[in-house]
């Protein structure tokens, strides 16, 4: 990681355009971000002055804004939280207030998490569709292996990193709704007291900002008590496709880099159980309790395979303009894309974090698919 891609000297005035799109602050960029036949909402108070005939009716919808492509939808992050002024008001009174702003951030959250939901089935359905034309047998597959056919067979230049992201997150915040809502259903304002012990149960749109901090900070000391044990670098996993099963050397030229993802899981859980607990904490996909207790999660094969596969799709739309991407992510995106490769992103500027994340696509491009340097970049700081 000692190169770093270089944006140049020269850009178009569409970057600039789209440079000037990009960094609005989230809160005036917060809205739904869906299909034309889905509604979207806006998390912004009504104003004041409202006719007295149409202040009972809901609130006109805002136009869907545009989108630049390569971040993830502005739905699919937390909405603002805005807190009430103290004023006059008695400690019980703003208390009480202060519980009613909450309330409303988690409904709004939970209701962004379904808009993505009825989005994503749409996109969804559209790509399997396009999979089922292009010869992909009818059988159950996961997301991830629908969207790498449909990225390789027609849809390279049709799927956007902001279309990635989407099914990517909505299946990630989907999966925890249903117990999430009844949760906001039962405890209402007094949740925030409920979700510290239990932060791994909340969708990403319904994590307030402290919640997001302190997790951040709690995978990042994990991350660097485990850099600070010296592992070695391994040598990456050697071309043998008489070692892998044979469903997945069958899918090798269908599915390349969940092909390789798999290989390179399989390679890191036999290196041995520090070296697999190394790479654990230092993605965070082993969970909290599991990497303080210095045992590997039950299901950390398929979650590093997955974690690997996707990865490497995501890499491959940054790289497909990273000029303009590196241009065009906002700030939380970066953090973002930063923390899901083991960089650490608290208390950093968006500079220093896109240079870092620059040096990891760096290594992306050397990469000839053994994962080698990937593998130097998970054990080298």
């Amino acid at each position: 990681m000692t190169s770093t891609i270089q944006a140049p000297r020269r850009a178009t005035a569409l970057i600039f355009s789209v440079q000037q799109q990009s960094f609005r602050p989230l809160s005036h960029r917060h809205h739904i971000l869906s299909a034309s036949n889905i509604k979207s909402y806006s998390t912004q108070p009504p104003s004041e002055n409202v006719d007295e005939k149409t202040k009972d009716l809901p609130p006109k919808e805002p136009s869907q804004p545009d989108e630049d492509g390569i971040n993830g939808p502005i739905s699919t992050l937390p909405p603002p939280l805005n807190f009430p002024e103290k004023g006059d008001n008695s400690a019980p009174v703003y208390l009480f207030k202060i519980g009613r702003a909450y309330g409303k951030f988690y409904w709004d959250g939970v209701k962004a998490t379904w808009a993505n939901h009825k989005r994503a089935k749409t996109l969804k359905t559209q790509i399997i569709a396009s999979n089922r034309a292009a010869g992909l047998p009818n059988m159950p597959r996961p997301l991830l292996g629908h969207l790498e056919f449909y990225y390789e067979n027609g849809g390279k230049d049709k799927m956007t990193r902001t279309d990635f992201q989407l099914l990517m997150r909505e299946q990630y915040d989907f999966r925890k709704l249903p117990p999430f809502a009844l949760m906001v259903a039962l405890f209402g304002e007094w949740l925030p007291l409920i979700v510290p012990f239990v932060p791994s149960a909340v969708p990403r749109t319904c994590r307030i900002p402290k919640q997001i901090e302190d997790m951040r900070k709690g995978v990042e000391e994990r991350r660097k008590a485990s850099f600070r044990e010296g592992y070695k670098t391994p040598k990456p996993a050697e071309s043998n496709d008489e070692a892998m099963p044979t469903s997945m050397a069958g899918g090798k030229k269908a599915l390349p880099r969940l092909y390789h993802s798999m290989r390179t899981a399989q390679h890191i859980v036999k290196m041995g159980k520090p070296e697999s607990l190394h790479i654990s904490r230092v993605l965070g996909i082993g969970g909290r309790l599991f990497d303080k207790m210095g045992v590997q999660h039950p299901l950390y094969p398929v979650k590093l395979m997955r974690h690997l596969g996707y990865l490497h799709i995501d890499d491959e739309l940054l790289l497909r303009d990273w000029v303009l991407s590196h241009l065009t992510l906002s700030t939380e995106e970066t953090r973002i894309a930063c923390e899901e490769r083991g960089i650490d992103v608290v208390g950093r500027g968006e500079s220093e974090m896109k240079e870092d994340l620059g040096k990891w696509l760096e290594g992306r491009k050397r990469d000839d698919g053994s994962y080698g340097e990937i593998l130097k970049m998970l054990f080298t700081r």
